[in-house]
């Protein structure tokens, strides 16, 4: 028979251990969480092929913080400006004070037309929405470049026009430039600002949907 005396030390050192290795656990946990490191999920193709509907990635939040700005190529995660509580992922494109546009498909940045080559090794899985996808290698001033996806050059957000980026904001595209809602659209998504930017992605480790992770398009980093 064990009396109370001898009970309240076990409850003690099971409190103890909760305080001593569980809590601070789960405060570093949250701390991560707010200011390291957070999960989404891709809920739809507008960033095909870089990012499959399914998708689950990290997005890197100190990448944004602390004195980071969004970079020009970065797959980042922001607020849906009409509605903070929506996530968007998106490709930042033109940064403050840059003029962006299309014409006929094809990005011009600050005037320039930006190089597009046509791959034809991309692999999508065929029950997409939009299998019948045409895909280029698009590469900015920086000589960082990544997989962009068209149905063809001649649909509506095909040509634009010149956007100027206001200060303090940012314009993103989805890779899958016919079926994306983004920047071009004003009313809708129009010109990120700066502090709805949570973080840029980091990497994939999984996807909802049974879509592989192998194989996927390779984005290319200008040289330090």
């Amino acid at each position: 028979m064990v009396d109370a005396s001898e009970k309240r030390p076990r409850k003690w050192k099971i409190t103890a251990l909760i305080f001593a290795f569980i809590l601070p656990s789960a405060i570093l946990l949250v701390l991560a969480r707010l200011f390291l490191f957070e999960t989404f999920d891709v809920p739809s193709e507008s960033n095909v092929p870089s990012l499959m509907p399914g998708d689950m990635f990290i997005a890197n939040k100190l990448a944004y913080h602390f004195g980071g700005h969004p970079a020009r190529g970065d797959i980042a995660v922001f607020k849906y400006p009409k509605d903070l509580r929506v996530r968007y992922v998106k490709r930042v494109i033109g940064l403050p004070g840059d003029r962006v546009q299309l014409r006929m498909g094809r990005l011009y940045l600050n005037g320039d037309l930006i190089q597009r080559v046509a791959v034809d090794n991309v692999q999508v899985p065929a029950d997409l929405n939009t299998p019948q996808l045409q895909f280029y290698r698009e590469t900015l001033p920086s000589g960082r470049s990544y997989i962009i996806a068209e149905i063809n050059d001649t649909m509506s957000t095909d040509n634009t026009e010149e956007f100027l980026v206001p200060p303090g904001h940012y314009f993103v595209l989805g890779d899958s430039r016919d079926n994306s809602q983004d920047s071009r659209f004003l009313e809708n998504v129009g010109y990120v600002p700066e502090e709805n930017f949570i973080g840029a992605y980091f990497r994939r480790y999984g996807n909802k949907r049974g879509f592989t992770l192998l194989g996927r398009p390779e984005e290319i980093y200008p040289q330090k």
